[in-house]
């Protein structure tokens, strides 16, 4: 039933979206979109970072559809569970992303984002302490379902500040020990707005 809900939600608002947008000759433009998608997290209490990066669709400078994939490369996790075993979890996920400014006020803008992914998690139980080194290991689907709201400045035309987070929700049951909060702090750079002002600068530049 969460699962329903969760994509029910995100698939209903992406065709809000869509059935929004105005005719092909309208003046909003459709670009093509890319970067990565880092976030800093806490799986099974241990700080990491969930790597990412995506590709997809903006409309109006408002809207980004974005398909993508995520993962950590590297082991995490430190929680112990009533054996005295160690879980050291592993993961990667496709996800489709939608991204929707709805405040924008000048250089600042606040949007609304949600993220639906699919893929597996590798964990691996361990027990130094026993003499045989009990190592046990497996992998379970991994579905996850992430809600957050990120607020942007457009410090110059071409770069753009955010900050923000969110809660990552695990909708399958075997691995819903990697819920938890996401954090977002970083920049975007829009490259042909920075090719063409470093172009501009070059040419004033060599005009003097």
């Amino acid at each position: 039933q969460t699962l329903f809900f969760c994509s029910y939600f995100f698939f209903s608002n992406a065709a809000i979206l869509i059935c929004q947008v105005p005719p092909p000759d309208s003046t909003y433009q459709l670009r093509f979109i890319y970067g990565f998608d880092n976030r800093r997290t806490q799986i099974s209490e241990q700080n990491t970072l969930i790597y990412g990066g995506y590709v997809g669709l903006g409309y109006d400078d408002k809207v980004r559809i974005k398909l993508g994939i995520s993962g950590t490369p590297f082991e995490v996790g430190r929680t112990k569970n009533e054996l005295d075993l160690q879980q050291r979890n592993r993961f990667y996920f496709f996800n489709v992303g939608l991204e929707y400014d709805f405040c924008i006020k000048n250089k600042f803008r606040l949007t609304a984002y949600s993220q639906l992914g699919l893929g597996e998690n590798f964990y691996r139980y361990t027990n130094p302490s026993l003499p045989n080194n009990l190592e046990i290991i497996g992998k379970d689907i991994f579905i996850p379902f992430e809600l957050g709201t990120h607020a942007n400045y457009d410090l110059l035309p071409w770069l753009r500040l955010k900050a923000g987070g969110g809660w990552r929700f695990s909708l399958y049951e075997p691995t819903d020990y990697l819920s938890g909060y996401y954090i977002k702090l970083g920049a975007s750079i829009n490259l042909p707005l920075f090719i063409a002002s470093a172009r501009k600068v070059r040419n004033l530049w060599f005009t003097q």
